[in-house]
């Protein structure tokens, strides 16, 4: 019997941005945390098949989700939707919140990936945030999403990296909400 991964194939992968919070129960989250700094919070999650950072500042409110094409998000407060088969980068102004991502899926050879992979576990204990998910069986790599965050009082900096083992791929993420 074979059991389907958690994680979507890699070129499979969206990025949505919201000009609002989207309901968290649409989220598969694995792992959260909280930031809170002096003008503004944060709310990150780690999910199935990426990520999501929901930004507020006073009224202000943006949120970033990487996941699935396939994935039901609301179409209400959607300012942007792109695929990622291999890289996008984005800068836009939401409401008075800067924000800039760039997002790439590298597709490695057998090799490489394994060792990228065992870093990305070898830099868990310093990440603000990560997951490690069950392979399909028990001889098989399970995939590892791991976040750091960086705050400043007007500024929060986002590092995601997730591996994707059956696509031996690795989404690497930098997102950037400033006011």
């Amino acid at each position: 019997m074979k059991l389907q991964s958690v994680r979507c194939d890699a070129s499979h992968l969206a990025f949505h941005l919201f000009d609002r919070v989207v309901h968290p129960e649409l989220f598969d989250a694995c792992a959260a945390t909280h930031i809170a700094a002096a003008g503004f919070e944060a709310v990150l999650r780690i999910c199935g098949a990426g990520h999501s950072v929901e930004f507020r500042r006073a009224e202000q409110r943006l949120t970033e989700v990487i996941g699935s094409a396939d994935q039901s998000l609301p179409q209400h407060g959607r300012c942007a939707v792109h695929r990622l088969r291999t890289g996008r980068d984005l800068d836009v102004d939401v409401a008075g919140i800067e924000y800039h991502c760039s997002a790439h899926v590298e597709t490695l050879d057998s090799e490489v990936f394994a060792r990228v992979h065992e870093e990305l576990l070898g830099d868990i204990p310093q990440a603000l945030l990560s997951y490690e998910f069950p392979g399909r069986h028990r001889l098989e790599t399970g995939a590892v999403s791991l976040m750091r965050a960086e705050a400043t009082s007007r500024t929060l900096i986002v590092h995601a990296f997730h591996t994707f083992p059956e696509s031996r791929a690795v989404l690497r993420t930098q997102s950037m909400f400033c006011y």
